[in-house]
């Protein structure tokens, strides 16, 4: 550039502050070239910067320093030590710890609290004072002439170039030959002082500040408002602008509500912050009249776009202007915390849960949930219920783990600024964890297990570590951290997201904000869970400087306990009672149950007996009764897993009007799955009226053994709470459940079915052989069947509470018998017989009636090849029982007893052919062995009797010789069909 008229003397070429100048605007081009100086006599033709002189020219424009303005400095009020401490907020409290290396920086200012409910906590100060400037700025702002003497400038110069910075590095060889020490421009690191003059000199032009609040720190786009008004604290410094301003003090403490307030009197800019706030404070130096002129950006710049693009005269209004200065007058952001130790709401959560698409995919634990140890649990609230589904190549079972779940959480929101507004750019204080803890029912087989509870004797059909324990180790892990990612702080600031408490006054605690989380909940099984909401301070490195991290011995991780709420102290303080800290959650079972193992399977002698008299006992032996021995790998996958048994559903609703045919019943006849009740080819006569069991051929009974009526029942239970084995029906399954028990004799799990079949002919059905289907049922599970057509077939594989169907578990039925006895046993001294009067009951259906060919006709016949042995038996010792001889009494023992036996059979002929199911024996012994010879034989002092049902599959009949002498453990042709009854 070259100044116009006088460009062509190249001395008077350069542009000087304070002149005036003109400019003439023309184009070049990138390479370089471009319009000559002055017209070329050899090419008249081209055009000159002469000839645009007149036409192109600027007016005439001032030529100052386009300088940045540099921002206010910032001194300490306090020094920094390694050890410091903050005053203590009450007189009782000890002081808080600041280590050096991580106490915040100069331009970072820290208010620091305990808690929540402490005072204001300790305020932090710092000095305000404009930038130092060069001496030789100093010349051209005209600081040395105006204001100063010769011997005051000399001072300066020499203070300027003084390279010591205090007196006591002084050593006398000063570069500018001092004869003493005459001060430095540096600054001290702090000024306890309230007030502080430079050692300096500062820009004249700086007379002040402009201070405004921002809640992010770039101080753009967010102020922060008062009373929905952006405050604006104008304050000026003190002292001679230049040679000796005097300092402004910011002081930042704790407040009720956020507040900034200018003390002019006390020159002194006071900030209160709510606990946990983090804003900016944006520090604009005010410039005077010559001091914006000298910092507009470019002004003869913009003069000369003026002229090249003709824009009008009022190109640069007062708008412009004042944005050109900001972009020269750069501010200092300052970053302001009311850091506090233990965050500021102790967090909760109020839902946690998940819905499918179609309820009907779990619509069927509804009535589950009405029981009183599931009324915890609510869909939509606590209920994970909705499972993301990967199918495996194999059978394409849902086993996925992952999990997108609603969580509506309350916490503190510092950056809430009412109830629908958020600052934009800011997170919530502090940071946000999930904990879980979770009973989990695990049976381990190797376990040996024995009456009572310890430590080392798990009970399996307990939690392996209950709820309500008091177990040092029954505590939380954490499962989860709530990252504020952006798509996070989307849904915070969803103002259909959030819903405002309203017995909460502090817009900081009164939020509730429902958040979508998805994350692998590392369980694809039926469990119980309970979660609590930890906050975690983000200011715990203002208050120790102790390492967080923990280690492989965990000795670190109880040190952040004191920067979080709620302390798990506080959290398990009652575990076996409901809190508000501890949130239930139940996770729906997301995969098919193992199948049931089945270990053997017996039937059941149930015998009860009753003494009515002294000398009599009548009891009743129920056969009619399965036991059914588990495996130990079964209580995986929570409380109320079950063992159920598929029946035909096709008789429901004859039977209860109430219920409905299951919709599995057609999977179950197509694949061939109901289980079976057949007749015994060998010795039944009477087969039943079908060959599946259905509906209400299973017996439940109440713990004092009434049967339940399942046929007019319209408030059908899902389980009978008061049954030993909690037995249900699920009509939408069509099977009869069981909560199985441990037999810790057998050290097996075991269920107890009872059963009455029909005959065709409507009696009970008493000797058929059975073939249960039995499944693992877990009721809170997922079915993943659609909603189904009419015509369509559900999909066992996508229902996750049937396991696959064991189907081998055969067995024999026995009936039912009923016993009085009245037994009188013969006195050690005095008496010399015992008496025996046995009355039996049975049904006529129930005996073996053997088919065989006529050997006279050569046609098929029936004969009753059943009977029962009744023997007396003596002993001395208890222990050794010795069979005892005894006679039919006829009431003359001294003839009777010359024809005595070892065995009776209760069943004669004549017994049979009635039909009346009745047979009574009266008999008599004696404590000798032989009868006969009572004085010779050995004598015994204890007696009992002993009852044995057996049947035969031969020609003989019982008085034959050789149903007397054979050896039913060793004779195919015969069994025992009871053991033996002692009374």
């Amino acid at each position: 550039m070259y100044g116009i008229p006088k460009w062509r003397d190249k001395k008077l070429a350069r542009l000087l502050f304070g002149n005036k100048y003109q400019f003439v605007v023309y184009h070049e081009y990138k390479n370089g070239w471009g319009l000559p100086l002055h017209p070329d006599e050899k090419n008249p033709q081209q055009l000159s910067v002469d000839d645009l002189y007149k036409s192109f020219v600027t007016e005439e424009v001032e030529f100052v320093p386009l300088e940045n303005k540099k921002p206010v400095l910032l001194f300490a009020t306090r020094e920094i030590k390694q050890n410091d401490y903050e005053a203590p907020v009450k007189e009782d409290e000890t002081p808080v710890a600041i280590p050096l290396s991580e106490r915040e920086s100069l331009h970072h200012l820290v208010v620091r609290s305990n808690t929540a409910d402490d005072g204001g906590g300790a305020a932090a100060e710092r000095h305000l004072l404009p930038e130092k400037i060069s001496f030789e700025h100093a010349f051209w702002y005209g600081l040395l002439f105006k204001n100063m003497s010769t011997s005051e400038i000399f001072s300066w110069k020499r203070k300027y170039n003084c390279p010591f910075p205090t007196e006591k590095e002084y050593e006398g060889n000063c570069p500018e030959e001092c004869s003493r020490y005459c001060g430095s421009t540096v600054m001290r690191p702090f000024y306890p002082e309230s007030h502080i003059r430079p050692n300096y000199l500062a820009d004249p032009s700086v007379t002040g500040i402009t201070a405004q609040l921002y809640w992010d720190k770039d101080c753009e786009h967010y102020p922060v408002l008062q009373d929905g008004k952006i405050v604006t604290v104008n304050f000026r410094f003190g002292g001679t602008a230049g040679t000796d301003p005097k300092s402004y003090l910011l002081n930042v403490s704790g407040s009720e509500e956020v507040e900034m307030t200018d003390h002019d009197w006390l020159e002194k800019l006071s900030i209160g912050l709510k606990k946990g706030m983090d804003v900016w404070l944006k520090l604009t130096s005010t410039l005077t009249e010559d001091g914006m002129r000298h910092t507009w950006n470019s002004w003869w710049n913009h003069s000369c776009n003026m002229l090249l693009h003709h824009e009008p005269k009022n190109f640069l209004a007062k708008s412009s202007k004042n944005e050109a200065v900001a972009h020269r007058n750069i501010p200092r952001i300052v970053q302001l915390t009311h850091a506090v130790k233990e965050p500021v709401v102790s967090p909760t959560i109020s839902s946690f849960s998940s819905l499918p698409a179609f309820m009907d995919k779990i619509n069927h634990i509804r009535p589950w949930l009405l029981l009183p140890e599931f009324q915890a649990y609510q869909i939509g609230k606590n209920i994970i219920a909705d499972r993301k589904r990967i199918d495996s190549s194999a059978e394409g079972v849902p086993a996925s783990t992952a999990e997108t779940i609603e969580v509506q959480l309350h916490f503190e929101r510092l950056d809430a600024i009412n109830a629908t507004t958020f600052a934009p750019a800011l997170t919530p204080s502090g940071k946000l964890e999930l904990w879980m803890r979770k009973e989990q029912f695990i049976d381990d087989p190797s376990q040996i297990v024995v009456q009572g509870n310890s430590p080392t004797n798990h009970q399996p059909a307990e939690p392996v570590l209950a709820f309500g324990s008091r177990r040092p180790d029954n505590s939380f892990n954490l499962e989860y951290k709530i990252e504020y990612t952006n798509e996070i702080m989307a849904q915070l600031k969803d103002a259909s997201r959030i819903t405002v408490l309203n017995d909460k006054t502090d817009i900081f605690r009164s939020l509730l904000s429902k958040l979508t989380l998805s994350y692998d909940l590392k369980a694809n099984r039926f469990e119980e869970r309970e979660y609590y909401l930890k906050n975690v301070s983000k200011f715990k490195g203002f208050f120790t400087n102790e390492k967080l991290l923990d280690d492989a011995r965990s000795t670190a991780s109880g040190k952040l306990e004191e920067y979080t709420l709620p302390k798990i102290a506080e959290v398990m303080r009652h575990p076996d009672q409901p809190s508000e800290i501890r949130h239930k959650v139940m996770l729906l079972n997301n995969c098919r149950p193992e199948p049931v193992k089945v270990a053997f399977a017996i039937t059941t002698i149930q015998e009860t007996r009753s003494f009515p008299e002294r000398k009599r006992t009548e009891s009743v032996q129920k056969g009619n009764i399965v036991t059914i021995y588990l495996k130990r790998d079964r209580l995986t996958s929570g409380k109320n897993e079950r063992v159920g048994i598929i029946v035909n559903s096709d008789n429901m609703v004859s039977l209860n009007k109430y219920l409905y045919t299951s919709p599995y019943n057609k999977v179950y006849d197509k694949q061939d799955l109901f289980s079976k009740a057949g007749r015994d080819i060998v010795s039944d006569r009477f087969s039943g009226n079908r060959k599946y069991l259905q509906y209400g051929d299973i017996v439940i009974r109440d713990i004092e053994g009434k049967v339940i009526n399942q046929q007019h029942n319209p408030d059908m239970k899902v389980y009978y709470p008061e049954t030993e084995y909690a037995i249900g029906y699920d009509a939408g399954l069509g099977i009869y459940h069981f909560l199985p028990h441990f037999d810790i004799e057998k050290q097996l799990w075991k269920i107890e079915v009872e059963l009455d079949i029909k005959a065709s002919n409507g009696k009970q059905l008493h000797n058929p052989f059975i073939n249960f289907s039995l499944v693992h049922f877990q009721p809170f599970s997922i079915n993943y069947n659609e909603k189904l057509a009419a015509d369509e077939l559900p999909d066992l594989q996508k229902d996750c509470r049937l396991s696959l169907v064991e189907n081998s578990v055969w067995c024999y039925l026995l009936p039912e018998r009923k016993v009085s006895v009245y037994f009188d046993k013969p006195n050690w001294l005095f008496d010399d017989y015992g008496d025996i009067d046995f009355t039996l009951s049975f049904d006529h259906e129930s005996l073996n009636h053997f088919n065989y060919p006529d050997p006279v006709t050569g046609q098929s016949q029936w004969e009753v090849r059943s009977n029962f042995i009744l023997t007396v038996q003596g002993s001395n010792d208890g222990v050794c029982w010795y069979p005892l001889t005894s006679w039919l009494d006829h009431g003359k023992p001294e003839i009777d007893r010359n024809s005595p036996k070892l065995h009776h059979a209760l069943l004669s002929p004549e017994i049979i052919k009635s039909g009346a199911g009745l047979a009574m024996l009266k008999l008599k012994f004696t404590k000798w062995a032989d009868p006969k010879k009572d004085s010779g034989s050995y004598k015994f002092g204890s007696f009992r009797i002993r009852l044995m049902e057996v049947e035969w599959f031969s020609d003989e009949t019982w008085d034959d010789t050789y149903l007397l002498t054979a050896d039913i453990t060793e004779d195919e042709r015969m069994r025992a069909r009871y053991i033996e009854l002692i009374y």
